[in-house]
């Protein structure tokens, strides 16, 4: 007769620094994919003018590429990822304040304020390194 295991409950495990750590990741990688979106839209078909509509794409293509390490960094839980999405966010935001904001604008600054707090909330511990005595 095979052992039994003892009944788990289905509730999820994880701390809630692993939670933040996770709805981080989210919200980074959906802010990704949007300026990732909009920079191709916008760098091969711009709306108006063909050089400042490229340019504008290309910002927001390297923005993605920021907001998508950020994601990468803070998924492998490195301590300078945390720090380095921390100001890529508060750049985000403060950078996408405008005077006559949209409800897309409006959504990505809510994106990036709860990515903000997500990153306050699990920024790793420093782990205890100890050095070696010199004899």
């Amino acid at each position: 007769m095979p052992k039994s295991t003892p009944n788990r409950p289905a509730v999820g495990g994880g701390s809630l620094r692993a939670r933040a750590r996770l709805l981080a990741v989210v919200l980074l990688t959906m802010l990704t994919v949007l300026f990732a979106v909009m920079g191709l839209r916008l760098y091969l078909a711009p709306p108006v003018d063909a050089l400042s509509g490229s340019l504008y794409g290309f910002v927001a293509l390297m923005t993605a590429l920021a907001y998508g390490l950020s994601a990468r960094w803070v998924a492998i839980q490195r301590r300078w990822g945390h720090l380095v999405a921390l100001a890529v966010v508060v750049l985000g935001a403060v950078l996408g304040l405008t005077a006559n904001m949209t409800w897309l604008e409006w959504a990505m600054l809510g994106a990036n304020v709860l990515a903000l707090a997500c990153l306050a909330a699990s920024i790793p511990r420093k782990s205890a390194t100890t050095s070696p005595r010199k004899a």
